[in-house]
């Protein structure tokens, strides 16, 4: 089922809407082709609420199979991005859920804690690394809206009317949770902040491959069930994998 890359290069000038018209068709191959293209807005979507770069990958792993399962029912009323960030916003929502509970509520309860020590010292330089743990606590006490709209209008550039179709909210609901969200932030948001924050999460090179060729085993192996289960979590990656 796999394209060979000579492949993705001949379908590289299609559209994402041609290219999801030959996946329907049958070339489910050429599915490696979106998820290359959208490997890190879409990694950042989901790392965005989840706040941990292995619970990210394993969400967008089961958010692409939902994605090309649901690829039958697309029906071209927003980009194939735009409805790809959707699921895979809901899906990292649907994750952190099933293992909400105690644990998340004492990691909201240390970002709190955090967050204020942090602020108190935002004179003083940091290095990518402190500024990333500072940037978790931040995000950690916003709502889930705020979150998607940080990471989608701020990290990942996106105009505002492309996210709140992929956040499925009005374009004045991303400018007042903005609003609200950079106060919380900015400590970690000016503009060296925020290039930090982008090289930390950026996903292509290795990581872009293991998670191709992971969706790709999920999808080829006549073993297992395609459809995401809610009993259970999406194949993970090993620590060397990650």
């Amino acid at each position: 089922m796999r394209l060979k890359s000579a492949n993705l290069q001949l379908l590289a000038p299609l559209t994402d809407g041609e290219v999801a018209d030959r996946v329907i068709a049958g070339d489910s191959g050429a599915f490696e082709l979106l998820m290359r293209r959208h490997n890190q807005r879409l990694f950042r979507t989901a790392r965005g609420l989840l706040s941990d770069d292995a619970d990210a990958q394993d969400a967008l792993q089961e958010g692409y199979i939902r994605i090309f399962l649901g690829l039958p029912k697309f029906e071209h009323r927003s980009s194939v991005a735009t409805w790809m960030t959707r699921i895979v916003y809901n899906e990292s929502i649907r994750f952190r859920t099933r293992r909400a509970g105690i644990r998340k509520r004492e990691r909201c309860d240390m970002a709190l804690s955090h967050f204020r020590r942090d602020t108190q010292l935002q004179d003083s330089p940091m290095d990518p690394i402190e500024r990333m743990q500072m940037f978790d606590d931040a995000m950690g006490i916003l709502s889930d809206r705020e979150r998607g709209v940080v990471m989608l209008r701020v990290i990942q550039g996106l105009s505002t009317r492309e996210t709140a179709a992929s956040l499925e909210i009005s374009e004045n609901n991303v400018k007042v949770s903005l609003f609200r969200a950079k106060p919380k932030l900015a400590a970690v948001l000016e503009e060296s902040g925020i290039d930090d924050i982008r090289r930390h999460l950026s996903f292509d090179g290795e990581r872009c491959n293991r998670l191709v060729t992971a969706v790709f085993h999920r999808l080829e192996s006549p073993m297992r069930s395609n459809a995401p289960s809610t009993h259970r979590g999406p194949e993970k990656l090993s620590d060397q994998e990650r």
